[in-house]
């Protein structure tokens, strides 16, 4: 590690479709996932404790069923705030998708301001072995990644 990612605070979110069926997956616990919590602390990140880890975000119905995944997502979003966390560490493209590129939606619709980013955890350890967040295409995510880099230290044109 290069990088301090200590004053890092963030939730780790693995979805519904990551840990099963966990008979194919064999997932460390499909309720209760451990393994990105557990990679990011070894890289200094404050993993926060929260009940959402394996919610659905509404998954394919992000186009179909637009309304489900408003409210799932607002759901997961809330209670990542309600721990304080920084961000939200996912591994999924389709949680990633649904809970970044919907989040100023879900702030209109349910008045409210999250400004969580939604960063993989692929790019919280390419952070932390010093990998420049534009090489990361931290700047490609909708919700501006800046305050996470800041607290890392990093002043990263966004």
């Amino acid at each position: 590690m290069k990088n301090d990612l200590s004053q890092l605070k963030v939730v780790c979110y693995y979805g519904c479709l990551l840990t099963r069926p966990p008979k194919v997956t064999e997932f460390d616990d499909c309720e209760y996932p451990q393994s990105m919590d557990k990679i990011l602390q070894a890289l200094g990140v404050s993993t926060l404790d929260w009940s959402y880890k394996t919610d659905c975000c509404g998954a394919s119905f992000a186009l179909t069923r637009t309304e489900i995944v408003l409210k799932l997502s607002h759901d997961i979003l809330e209670g990542a705030k309600s721990v304080g966390a920084d961000a939200i560490a996912v591994a999924c493209p389709m949680c990633q998708s649904n809970l970044d590129t919907r989040q100023e939606e879900i702030e209109e619709k349910y008045q409210t301001s999250y400004h969580l980013p939604i960063v993989y955890f692929t790019q919280l350890m390419g952070l932390a072995l010093d990998i420049p967040a534009e090489k990361l295409l931290l700047e490609s995510h909708l919700v501006d990644t800046k305050d996470v880099l800041e607290k890392m230290g990093q002043n990263v044109k966004q």
